[in-house]
């Protein structure tokens, strides 16, 4: 990765005529070999210069400190790599073993020299990856509840929803966890199944309804080795919430340690809509600052946002009117939506005029 404020990478070729640029100030690099490339440190300007990971000549030493260069020691290994060159996949999210830092390494890890500045790299390093993805692409939110059981109607609805999206081009994004983001997710994996397929699919992940329960994360891995090419869609889940597993059915992950980041992204980015299904707290807030976001940030394009469940969001908390009333004072009536059907949440999201 040589992105903006992170380089990983130097070579002979490319290094001289880095160095002389100036483009070595205000940069971070990372793991980088340097007792392989001749370069006079003592000519160099490296204000706001850091080096993490990285391996220089003895004699070098000194005048990178002297002419402003930035050393981070890492003095224990992390089970993450500070830099993150791509976004995750389920495979690579296996591998880094994030139970390891969930469960009894989840305390000692954040006892590490300097870890909250590498926490901050490795988000600063997945939100240039996961631009770069998001470039040009239509992408659809979904969010909700993760305490929603497979075992619902609920479940269903949205799974066949993002099928449907997903199949028509839209890239399907969500927050990573189980209840309505493992259901979008599912839908958008099998996008290219038969809806007779998915209904089958989600009955047998029924019998294990609630993250809470064991096997779980187990019988959707099963699920998955079933069929191992699925339709491409992302999930954006956070450290942040250590008891809420990733589900296994997005085929990129981009993963946060900042639960703002990720809020941040997954809110920003849905460019043709966001879909609520019903949820708690962090649902809600979901909403308002979406809706914040279109009201004040004059970069965020207008997308609708559309709540799924009539009876839900006008009668059990009825946030509907609430939300209506709001909108029309600020401006932006024209982008809340509430529905209970699939082909109208479809239809509104094709003809809404998002100029």
């Amino acid at each position: 990765m040589n992105h903006k404020k992170i380089i990983t990478r130097l070579d002979k070729k490319n290094v001289q005529k880095i160095v002389k640029s100036g483009l070595l100030q205000n940069k971070l690099l990372y793991n980088i070999d340097f007792t392989k490339i001749k370069i006079k440190w003592k000519f160099i300007n490296l204000i706001n210069t850091a080096f993490i990971k990285c391996k220089f000549r003895d004699v070098d030493i000194s005048a990178i400190i002297n002419n402003g260069g930035i050393f981070i020691p890492q003095n224990k290994e992390l089970p993450f790599n500070i830099v993150q060159e791509k976004l995750y996949t389920q495979k690579s999210i296996k591998e880094l073993n994030i139970e390891k830092i969930h469960n009894s390494g989840y305390q000692n890890f954040f006892e590490v020299p300097n870890i909250e500045i590498f926490k901050r790299i490795h988000d600063l390093s997945i939100s240039y990856c996961l631009n770069d993805y998001l470039n040009n692409k239509s992408v659809i939110g979904f969010m909700g509840g993760h305490n929603i059981g497979r075992n619902t109607d609920l479940y269903k609805d949205i799974s066949l929803l993002s099928k449907k999206l997903s199949g028509s081009g839209y890239l399907i994004v969500t927050g990573g966890g189980p209840g309505i983001m493992e259901a979008a997710n599912l839908g958008a994996y099998f996008s290219r199944d038969t809806e007779d397929n998915v209904i089958r699919t989600i009955k047998k992940l029924s019998s294990v309804p609630l993250y809470t329960m064991d096997n779980y994360l187990n019988s959707s891995e099963k699920i998955v080795n079933t069929q191992l090419n699925g339709s491409e869609n992302l999930s954006i889940p956070t450290l942040h919430y250590i008891n809420e597993p990733i589900n296994k059915f997005a085929t990129r992950i981009a993963m946060f340690f900042s639960v703002h980041e990720r809020e941040y992204w997954l809110l920003k980015r849905s460019n043709k809509a966001i879909i609520v299904a019903p949820g708690s707290m962090g649902t809600l807030n979901e909403i308002f600052s979406f809706l914040s976001q279109l009201k004040y940030d004059k970069n965020k394009e207008k997308a609708p946002i559309i709540l799924f469940g009539k009876d839900f969001f006008s009668k059990q908390i009825n946030l509907y009117a609430l939300l209506k009333k709001f909108s029309i004072k600020n401006k932006i009536s024209d982008v809340v939506f509430i529905s209970d059907s699939i082909d109208e949440v479809y239809q509104i999201i094709e003809t809404y005029n998002y100029k």
